[in-house]
């Protein structure tokens, strides 16, 4: 696998919530306030749905845990 995919592989909400030990829910909350910086909180109106979309990537989940995730 090279560099670049590593470093824009994604991660589910789910996932990210069990890694950093916290609800799903509470993932979203901050994520939308920018207050956990582990990737994008996309509001309804710019991905032209009705749902927010969270795109969390893996380098940036590390960087936030202090550890590399297998």
């Amino acid at each position: 696998m090279n560099k670049e995919k590593i470093r824009c592989e994604r991660v589910s909400v789910d996932e990210a919530a069990k890694i950093l030990g916290m609800a799903p829910y509470m993932v979203r909350f901050r994520m939308k306030r920018k207050t956990l910086p582990i990737g994008r909180a996309i509001p309804p109106e710019q991905t032209g749905s009705s749902r927010w979309e969270f795109r969390i990537y893996r380098a940036l989940l590390e960087k936030e845990v202090g550890r590399t995730l297998e």
